[in-house]
């Protein structure tokens, strides 16, 4: 079996008469994309024959790799498309869907593999979202030449600063892309909330570093402490031997006045030694 990168959602053979919608709904922290293709019959090609030809497990990242097998099969820890499929007045139609994090979207399948050079960034300093591809013809009609219209419709709560889109409709903009169109897409969104960026778009460095630092806090704190008790016991043995060699001294005076005596010539013979050197 061959391994390779599915693209977009037209892993199949695209047949004449094929136009793909992609529905892109940014709201807050999270992108929403939906892509819908619509098909039908012609000649001797069957509605059976259309429905076997489009797959139900397409990877949602474009790094993913998977076995490419026909009927196709979910593999362990990839994440797929939601799709599902209807058949409408002799028009077959076949919808995928992901909701991404924000921080992820860049890496989607379906913007990867139909433009050129797809940015998705977000401008902590100005506060703004930029949504931009390459001037050039979309991948997809290179890809599969039989595609003959590709709608894109990017709707957002956030506030439109500049567009390139063909046309809007409120918050709904919206570019066609037919064979020959050198057209990519710009959308500049301003965000002075930083609602984009939420507590759920956290990176897990950022998670591990939060972790690290609570854990350190912690075993500093605990040193802290145990520093604190180890100089507390040590204090606590000088102050009970000291109160017992006072306890004792008042009960023998004489022993008290003794000791005494003896440091006092101790200190005098360890000085006449010294100046006599």
């Amino acid at each position: 079996m061959k391994k390779k990168l599915f693209l977009l959602i037209l892993l199949t053979f695209l047949l004449c008469g094929c136009t793909a919608n992609v529905n892109i709904t940014i709201n807050d922290n999270t992108i929403s994309e939906r892509i819908s293709i619509q098909e039908a019959p012609y000649g001797e090609l069957t509605m059976n024959d259309i429905t076997q030809q489009y797959r139900k497990y397409i990877p949602a990242f474009k790094d993913t790799i998977i076995v490419d097998t026909m009927p196709d099969v979910k593999e362990e820890g990839v994440k797929y498309y939601q799709s599902s499929s209807s058949e409408t007045n002799g028009v077959f139609n076949v919808h995928y869907l992901y909701d991404y994090n924000f921080g992820e979207y860049q890496n989607s399948t379906g913007i990867s593999n139909s433009f050129k050079s797809p940015i998705v960034q977000y401008d902590s300093n100005e506060k703004k979202i930029t949504i931009k591809t390459a001037d050039s013809e979309m991948i997809l009609f290179s890809s599969y030449p039989e595609l003959d219209e590709v709608k894109i419709n990017i709707t957002t709560n956030y506030k439109v600063l500049e567009n390139n889109a063909d046309y809007n409709s409120g918050n709904v903009y919206t570019w066609i892309y037919r064979k020959g169109t050198n057209k990519g897409i710009y959308l500049l969104l301003e965000d002075l909330e930083g609602k984009c960026i939420s507590k759920d778009n956290k990176t897990d460095k950022e998670d591990k570093d939060n972790k690290d630092n609570y854990n350190e806090s912690n075993e500093d704190k605990d040193n802290h402490d145990e520093k604190n008790n180890r100089d507390d016991v040590e204090k606590s043995t000088l102050e009970k031997g000291y109160d017992k060699f006072k306890e004792e001294g008042n009960k023998h005076p004489h022993i008290l006045a003794f000791v005494f005596t003896c440091l006092f010539l101790l200190v005098v013979i360890i000085s006449f030694r010294v100046k006599k050197v």
